[in-house]
């Protein structure tokens, strides 16, 4: 990971979220990859995909086991 990134610095996440999960970091990294030209289009579409069922699988953890309950 390049350092402008540990700054927040990429244009993806510019403000509007403080914390990137794992899956949006991968995602800027495809993007990164394929735009440089180090990652052929199929390639980054493939992982893009992989990226997507990353997020899927946050979006499920978070709804089915909340880190935050408020009834304690």
């Amino acid at each position: 990971m390049r350092a402008q990134e540990k700054m927040g610095h990429s244009s993806m996440s510019e403000g509007w979220r403080d914390h990137t999960s794992p899956a949006q970091e991968r995602v800027n990294w495809v993007m990164d990859e394929v735009m440089s030209g180090r990652m052929s289009q199929a390639d980054g579409m493939a992982e893009m995909a992989r990226a997507q069922e990353m997020m899927r699988e946050e979006a499920r953890a978070r709804t089915t086991h909340p880190e935050h309950r408020w009834e304690e």
